[in-house]
Formats: structure tokens, C-alpha cells, sequence
């Protein structure tokens, strides 16, 4: 007997499929879970030909279209889902899932929303929203949005993963390394992962954290060219230049068109004398690489081999170059120095008029941090890393202690506080507190609890809130570094620095000079006003009678001279710099640097009126 099914007459019309939906679900259900995807998909198709409106087969079929990235189907599946039956929170995250991929962030936004509306534990969710406003460069917004998935969802790693990201790109290196190694804890294991956490490593200048992140992401991917690459790349900045150069090669076997490890070959060059060597490979990854972010580097370092060789105006070229690709991203995530200079104008005007005389606190009884400061470039860093070397002293090195005080200022004191206008307003008790957040912060990033040392907080543009400093810190010391404007500028166009809210305004030179007034500015006017006490330390001088002048630092910050200082270069190596200068403060005193602007008379002419009046008023020629 035959087990076909007979053909029913009905008028000539269609027969209607004869399946029993359940047990079809069921089964397609299986063989979705079990990867078998074209299987799944023909079943639920053949449930939707005898049930159209069948919800499940609808959101199930449009979720294996999403895995596919086939945008348009997911969204005509899962939207006809809806429809069914809205406010399901997966189904809002899978459908705004297919948005993304169609490119309507909107309407993808507006499903992340209705999901987290449905379930506001449903970690997805928090994460697709979050990518988005990192991809647009809403960084803040992404890790208040990250911080609230975390109290939601707590311990899900990749929200961690996410906020650790997030954190990374809005300047707190801690508190992302805190994140990322939350999340490894909680099973983050992957190479993509360990690239991250050993970059924002890098940051925080935890260079053995970073050798360690990128050595396990080259050992889960060894054939992935890019691990190597950042593991060359990690070992070059720890001054380790021929296991760098033995990465970077390893990196190029895998892939021979790794700009990254093309890029520490030539650097790992340059450090060794090989100019021409290293130049030769420069031009020929500017020849045959696109304009891509991360050819910003390539150019730049052209330009410091050029610079070397004294071809002037073919680095000028090149820092150009590099720049003009740095615009484009700055531009394309919309990264602004409006918020940065206004802060600048607001503590100028403010403090240009303002009484700061009659400021006082009671002693607190702890200590008060040494602040050293200046414009980008003026030698900071070289300053920082000497001073480090004294058994007196303990330095660090950009810790954004006091930029995040001043961003959180209405959380601390719980109540909303106008920057700098309200700095009058402190009590004493909310004086103590700030001061009390401030070396919380430092002794967390120091990995400490207590310091027998002093310390120097050195941050350049800490600069702008030496207000704030007089206010909380008033018997604190401040070591203000100078340098050739010129020098200044020209350095500041030439390094290759990743654009946020202040460096976007080295993208120009023009720009530059422009925010180099405004903030010296400002020194001029804090030095005048604030009663603060202070040391200029000009960096040509330093460089060129270094034992007198920095025996001359130490007086003025009580201490006796060491001579462990003569060997800071060491020390320097070994502690290891994140800021552009690691390559040069671990050469020792050199002098090249000093009156390096003349070599670009000519490039350099539209600034130099800008430059002349401070010129004349810091005493160069």
C-alpha cells in the first residue's frame, strides 16, 4: 500500500501541505542548536508554507538569516515576528542585530531600547548599543551605558570586555586594565581579547602585563600575523630592540604585507643607526599601502628618519601626510578640542579676575604632590624620568588622577559645582574629600597603600587646573617646563599622537601655535595671580649643564643631590615610558633636539609672529 498521500480535489485550487508543526519545530529546533543550519532553515520554511503567521518558525528562520548576514531577510522574518507579538526581548535584539548590518542605526538603536525595555538584563542589548556609540565616537556615553549593563548584568565578560574598551579610549587606563582583567578572570580568553588588554597594558604602562597579554594571544593564534606584530611592537617599547625585530619578522613570514611589522623594523633600524636601511623600508610601505588609520605611523616615522638625515622638507611633508590621515579620523569620530579650549577661556577669564587671595585650608595633614607641568613637547618627560631616579622621589607617568576629579567633580562632592567659578564655594570638608580622592587615586594606580616617597605628578596640561591645584594643594610645588616655542610647535606637528580633545590641535601647525598661546596664557596668568610656588625648568638648559641645574630642582624641593640621577637613562629603560618620548629618554642627555626649528625656517614662517611675543617673553632669542 502505497504511503503517499492522496491528492484531495479542491476545485482545482493548491493542496496544502500536510506537516505536523510541533513536532517540525521540534525537530528544526535541533538542528539549528546543532549548527545544521540549511536543514533547520528548509524546515521552517516548510512550517511557514502551512502556517505563515507561525511565530516561531518567523523569528527562528530570520535569527538563522542574521547568523548568514543576510540583513534584508532577518528584517522582513523578524519585523513579520513582531508583529505577531511585540515587546519579546530577543527578538527586538535580533532585529535590531538586522538593522545594524542593513546600516539603519536608528532603527537598530530603537530595538536595542525596546529589548532592554522587555529585559533590561539582557546583556546583548548593552552591548550592541555600546558598539554603536563607540563606532561614532561617543565614548562617554558608551561607558555610562557600559557601567549601568554591568550593574545589570554583573560579571558577564564581555560587557566587561566592552567597558574595559571604552574606558581605554576615554583616557582611564587603570580603571579599563581593572575591567579587562575582571574579565579574563571570568573566562575572556580569546586572541582578539588579549590584543586589547595588552594595548591598554601599554597605557598603563604595565609593560610586562602587555609582553604577557600579546605573547598568549600569539600563542591561541600563532599564525595570526597581527599578534606578532603587537608583541614586536611591546617589545620595541620596552627597549628591547632584537627580540622586537625577531617578532616583527616572525609577523611579516605570516603576512608580508604587516604594516605593523614592517613599521618596528624600521624603528628597531633607525635606534640602530641604519638610517638609509630604514628609510628604504619606509617608502616602500608609503609606496604600497593605502591611506588607512595605520598609515598615520608609517608616515611619521618617515618623517623622524628624513628629520635625521636632514631632509627638512621631505619630513615636513611627511608629518603632514600623517597628520592629514589623522584629521580624517578625528573627523570621522568626531573628536573636537571645542570642550578642551573652552575649559582653557573659562579659567582665564575666570581667574583673570577672580580673588583667589583669600583662599585658605586648614592642614589636613597629609601630604601635597609635587605637579609637574607644561605644554606638550617642553620636556616633561625627560624632567619626570630624572627626578624618578632619586631615591627621594616616586614619579607618574600621565596618570589622569587629576583630569578625572575635575570630569566627576558633581559626583564627588554630590552636588553640581560651575568649573573653575565654584572653586571659592568649597568647604573645607569637601577640600579634604577632593584631597582625599586625589591620593586614592594615586596610590591605586601605584599599586601601593601608602607612599614613603614624594610624589611627582606629572601630566603636562595639568597645567589648565593649576587653579584647582592652588585651591586643594596650596603649599603645593609646581615645576613648570619650558622650552623653545618654536621647538615646541615643530615637535608637537611632527609626533605622531592619537587625536583626542587636546592633541587634535597638532593636526595643523597653525592650530598648534594658536593653542600654545592659550595656554601659556594661562601659565602667565597663574603665575601672576595664584601665589603659587613655582619653578621654571627650561629644557635647554637641563640638557647642557644638567648636574647644576638639576641640583638647583632639587634645592627648591628640599632634597640633596644623588648620584644615582646621572644614571636616570638606565632606570628609564628598565621602568619603561609610555609618552612619544620612550625612544629618546632612554638615549641619555642628547642635544639634537635643541634649535631644531631652524632646519624649518621655511615651513615654520606662517607661525613664527605668532611665537615671537613668547619667544621674547621666556627669554630665547
Amino acid at each position: 500500500m502505497s504511503k503517499r498521500v492522496k491528492k484531495r480535489k479542491s476545485g482545482g485550487g493548491r493542496r496544502t501541505p500536510v506537516i505536523d508543526v510541533p513536532g517540525a519545530l521540534h525537530r528544526a529546533l535541533r538542528l539549528h542548536r546543532s549548527g545544521r543550519l540549511e536543514k533547520a532553515a528548509a524546515l521552517y520554511s516548510r512550517i511557514l508554507k502551512a502556517e505563515p503567521d507561525n511565530f516561531d518558525a518567523l523569528q527562528l528562520l530570520g535569527a538563522i538569516a542574521l547568523q548568514r548576514e543576510d540583513g534584508k531577510k532577518a528584517v522582513r522574518l523578524l519585523a513579520a515576528a513582531r508583529e505577531i507579538k511585540p515587546g519579546v526581548a530577543q527578538l527586538e535584539c535580533n532585529l535590531g542585530s538586522a538593522y545594524r548590518l542593513l546600516g539603519d542605526e536608528e532603527k537598530a538603536a530603537a530595538c536595542f531600547q525596546a529589548a532592554l525595555a522587555a529585559d533590561e538584563t539582557l546583556p546583548a542589548a548593552y552591548t550592541n548599543l555600546s558598539q554603536m556609540l563607540l563606532a561614532r565616537g561617543a565614548v562617554r556615553e558608551a561607558v555610562d551605558r557600559l557601567q549601568a549593563a554591568n550593574r545589570a548584568c554583573p560579571g558577564h565578560p564581555e560587557i566587561l570586555r566592552l567597558l574595559g574598551q571604552a574606558l581605554s579610549r576615554d583616557g582611564r587606563g587603570p580603571e579599563a586594565l581593572d575591567a579587562y582583567r575582571l574579565a579574563r578572570s571570568l573566562g575572556q580568553d580569546s586572541a582578539q581579547f588579549h590584543l586589547e588588554m595588552g594595548s591598554v597594558s601599554q597605557q598603563c604602562f604595565d609593560f610586562e602585563q602587555a609582553l604577557e597579554s600579546f605573547r598568549r594571544a600569539a600563542e591561541l593564534a600563532p599564525g595570526l600575523a597581527d599578534a606578532h606584530a603587537k608583541l614586536a611592537e611591546a617589545l620595541e617599547r620596552a627597549n628591547r630592540p632584537e627580540e622586537a625585530a625577531q617578532a616583527a619578522a616572525k609577523a611579516l613570514g605570516l603576512d608580508s604585507g604587516c604594516l605593523l611589522a614592517g613599521l618596528v623594523l624600521a624603528q628597531v633600524q633607525r635606534r640602530g643607526g641604519d638610517l638609509e636601511g630604514a628609510l628604504a623600508r619606509l617608502e616602500a610601505l608609503a609606496d604600497e599601502a593605502d591611506e588607512s588609520d595605520d598609515m598615520a605611523a608609517v608616515f611619521s616615522e618617515l618623517g623622524n628618519v628624513r628629520d635625521r638625515l636632514g631632509d627638512s622638507a621631505g619630513a615636513f611633508r611627511a608629518f603632514g601626510q600623517s597628520n592629514r590621515i589623522q584629521a580624517r579620523r578625528a573627523s570621522r569620530l568626531d573628536i573636537s578640542s571645542a570642550h578642551r579650549r573652552e575649559q582653557i577661556r573659562a579659567c582665564r577669564d575666570w581667574f583673570g579676575t577672580g580673588e583667589t587671595g583669600g583662599w585658605t585650608v586648614d592642614d589636613p595633614g597629609s601630604p601635597d604632590p609635587i605637579f609637574l607641568v607644561g605644554f606638550p613637547r617642553s620636556g616633561t618627560t625627560l624632567a619626570e624620568q630624572v627626578l624618578d631616579a632619586h631615591p627621594g622621589l616616586l614619579s607618574g607617568d600621565e596618570w589622569p588622577i587629576l583630569d578625572v576629579i575635575v570630569r566627576s567633580l558633581d559626583i564627588i562632592l554630590g552636588r553640581p559645582l560651575a568649573y573653575p567659578q565654584g572653586l571659592g564655594d568649597l568647604s573645607g570638608d569637601e577640600i579634604n574629600l577632593l584631597r582625599k580622592r586625589y591620593w586614592a587615586g594615586v596610590y591605586e594606580t601605584a599599586g601601593v597603600t601608602e607612599l614613603d616617597r614624594q610624589f611627582v605628578d606629572k601630566m603636562p596640561l595639568n597645567l589648565i587646573h593649576l587653579g584647582l591645584v592652588r585651591r586643594i594643594f596650596p603649599k603645593a610645588r609646581v615645576i613648570m617646563a619650558l622650552r623653545d616655542p618654536r621647538d615646541v610647535c615643530l615637535s608637537c606637528f611632527a609626533q605622531n599622537f592619537v587625536a583626542n580633545d587636546t592633541l587634535v590641535n597638532f593636526l595643523d601647525l597653525e592650530e598648534t601655535a594658536a593653542f600654545y598661546t592659550e595656554v601659556m596664557d594661562l601659565w602667565l596668568l597663574y603665575r601672576e595671580r595664584l601665589g603659587l610656588r613655582w619653578f621654571e625648568l627650561r629644557y635647554e638648559e637641563l640638557v647642557t649643564d644638567f648636574r647644576s641645574v638639576t641640583e638647583r630642582l632639587l634645592a627648591f624641593l628640599g632634597l640633596p643631590w644623588d648620584d644615582r640621577i646621572e644614571d636616570f637613562a638606565v632606570a628609564a629603560a628598565r621602568r619603561g615610558i609610555t609618552t612619544p618620548s620612550y625612544q629618546n629618554v632612554t638615549e641619555g642627555i642628547y642635544q639634537r633636539a635643541a634649535g631644531r626649528w631652524r632646519r624649518y625656517r621655511e615651513q615654520m614662517a606662517p607661525v613664527l609672529p605668532v611665537l615671537a611675543p613668547y619667544v621674547s617673553r621666556f627669554g630665547y632669542q
